[in-house]
């Protein structure tokens, strides 16, 4: 249970697919990776589940989002990617 003074947390659309930081919803909701207060976090979690998200590797049908993983916000000095 998120508290409204818990500080920003990262919802992350959970899609077998890239791109989604720069992705769009079918319900008009832009992005499948969002920072937010943690007091909205579960109103946006919830325009988020169940939609389709489109991303440059979806193509346009875009894919259902059955699963959004929250995380709390850090703040990093680094950010590294390995594949």
């Amino acid at each position: 249970q998120l508290r409204s003074d818990d500080g920003d947390v990262v919802l992350k659309s959970q899609i077998l697919a890239g791109g989604r930081g720069l992705g769009q919803f079918k319900n008009g909701l832009h992005g499948g990776v969002q920072i937010v207060p943690s007091g909205e976090a579960q109103e946006l979690g919830e325009k988020m589940l169940g939609q389709l998200l489109v991303t440059k590797q979806t193509g346009a049908a875009g894919k259902p989002v059955n699963t959004v993983l929250v995380a709390q916000k850090l703040n990093l000095i680094n950010e590294m990617y390995f594949a």
